[in-house]
């Protein structure tokens, strides 16, 4: 399973353990740094990425992805279709490498998955990847982090 979160938090699971070293994984299993078009990941799929994008194509002003889907405006679809299609172009190479089951999308992004899911699972069809959305929102982390504490944990993870 490939996990996404906010701030383009990322994991690597295999039978239930977070990779941090694999040969088919970038280093810690992060990807909000590498490189993407002009700039790194997070440039692309944050919400400054959509305020930014809003602000471009229409000359006004949001202040985040909320107001945006709010807003009703013409401009969602376009921004969301390129957002789809940034995020399956910077994905496939870990997909292709990784070959992950499931890429499980969590943080607030997800709120709006209406917009973006069917373009993605369109562009992500011929990978075999299941594309599911968290259920369980920001307490993901929190479930996460008291994995670390379970005493089996740290022997099936040698770091």
């Amino acid at each position: 399973m490939l996990t996404l979160g906010t701030g383009l938090g990322s994991s690597f699971v295999k039978n239930g353990i977070p990779l941090l070293k694999a040969d088919n994984i970038p280093d810690k299993g992060w990807l909000w740094n590498k490189k993407f078009n002009d700039g790194i990941a997070d440039d692309y799929f944050s919400t400054r990425w959509f305020t930014q994008r809003f602000s471009e194509i229409t000359g006004e002003e949001i202040s985040g992805v909320r107001e945006l889907v709010e807003s009703g405006h013409r401009a969602i679809k376009e921004i969301f279709d390129e957002f789809a299609a940034n995020l399956s172009d910077f994905l496939l190479p870990y997909i292709k490498a990784f070959k992950p089951d499931t890429l499980l999308l969590g943080g607030n992004i997800t709120k709006a998955n209406f917009h973006f899911l069917p373009q993605l699972n369109v562009l992500l069809e011929d990978f075999n990847v299941d594309i599911r959305i968290s259920t369980i929102g920001e307490e993901a982390a929190i479930i996460g982090s008291a994995q670390l504490f379970e005493p089996g944990f740290w022997k099936k993870n040698k770091l």
